[in-house]
């Protein structure tokens, strides 16, 4: 530090001692915290040569207001409300859904006081977090929900083929955000990759050619953020039911984005939940903060007695959701189910006409 502007800083003992005969009534952590932090950054001014030997900073006169806006410069939250201008309604890097301000006023009296989340009122014993959520809108058998898709694809992958092989196109060998890829899932997971056609084509024959004893699960992955074009050839799920069937092997169908059924309206390329269900899938996995516009969550439909065995995994218990989540997509649920899509702030701009964006614009 240069010598010449050593005297210009006082000592935080001489301004702890100024604090008090101000009477500035604030956490002395807090104080002590945000003196160093005006310290340090003139110091910091000093070193490289940019030091005012005129700033006011501490000054009698504007010592106190000063040491406020450090104050709150410290304790304000770091995050910080921003103007989605991209034209990406679901981006990853601004909050992926925005909520629903109707749902979280109705479920904050709940979320702030205690609640009946894990008590079965009518029983008046211990019951289960997942019993308020409702299946009517997949049209599934049962439900599970975790932490994010990626926690879906492990509790299921891990529970149902531990030690076996799980049967996947090369073309659907997917990398999310930052670069978690489907492998490395599958190999945390215990199951053991089996992959089959190539990049560009995968047929039926081939999964059908790969199943052996071993074969624990077979898995189709949506390719949520790209297409394949030109000399391409993928197989339905359609006919990966009809396979599953036929060697009573289950089949997981990792949807990504999780489209229901209102979205076929704006877009063809989305494969739909509950007509994957319908279909005979027997495992279905999506996002619930991409197209549901809900809390993050990974949500797990499909087949009671596969689910049944994810909710006895150990891993499960690391993997559950908070209460706040619960509740959120207890009510999105409902009303999404009712057709009510204005309380998905998502689904609510994605299906706005374009005549009225247009007028806004």
């Amino acid at each position: 530090m240069n010598n010449k502007f050593r005297d210009f800083l006082p000592k935080v003992d001489v301004l702890l001692e100024r604090v008090e005969a101000e009477k500035i009534n604030y956490p002395k952590e807090i104080v002590k915290k945000a003196i160093n932090l005006m310290l340090n950054e003139q110091r910091s001014f000093i070193k490289d040569g940019t030091f005012d030997e005129k700033n006011d900073l501490f000054s009698k006169e504007n010592f106190a207001k000063n040491l406020k806006d450090y104050i709150n410069k410290i304790t304000s939250s770091k995050i910080r409300r921003v103007i989605n201008a991209t034209g990406t309604i679901i981006h990853t890097n601004l909050g992926r859904a925005p909520l629903s301000e109707k749902i979280v006023d109705e479920i904050k009296p709940i979320i702030c006081n205690y609640s009946d989340l894990e008590f079965d009122l009518s029983e008046g014993k211990r019951g289960s977090r997942l019993k308020h959520l409702n299946t009517d809108l997949f049209d599934s058998e049962d439900i599970l929900v975790v932490n994010n898709n990626a926690s879906a694809c492990l509790l299921i992958l891990n529970t149902i083929a531990d030690g076996k092989e799980v049967i996947v196109s090369r073309g659907e060998l997917v990398e999310i955000g930052g670069s978690f890829r489907v492998p490395e899932i599958m190999k945390a997971s215990g199951a053991v990759l089996k992959e089959v056609g190539t990049t560009n084509k995968t047929k039926i024959i081939d999964y059908e050619k790969a199943i052996n004893d071993n074969t624990g699960l077979i898995l189709k992955v949506h390719r949520s953020n790209f297409v394949l074009k030109g000399f391409t050839e993928e197989v339905s799920s359609t006919k990966l039911v009809e396979l599953s069937k036929k060697y009573n092997i289950p089949l997981y169908f990792d949807l990504g984005s999780g489209a229901i059924s209102v979205v076929k309206s704006i877009s063809r390329d989305e494969p739909i939940i509950n007509e994957e269900i319908k279909k005979g899938v027997d495992i279905v996995s999506f996002s619930g903060d991409k197209l549901l516009g809900g809390t993050q969550s990974g949500i797990i439909v499909g087949r009671k007695d596969l689910i049944e065995l994810m909710k006895q995994n150990p891993l499960y218990r690391a993997l559950r959701p908070d209460k706040f989540t619960i509740y959120y997509l207890e009510r999105l649920f409902y009303y999404l189910t009712v057709g009510l899509y204005e309380y998905s702030p998502v689904l609510n701009m994605l299906l706005e006409p374009i005549d009225r964006i247009e007028k806004r614009g």
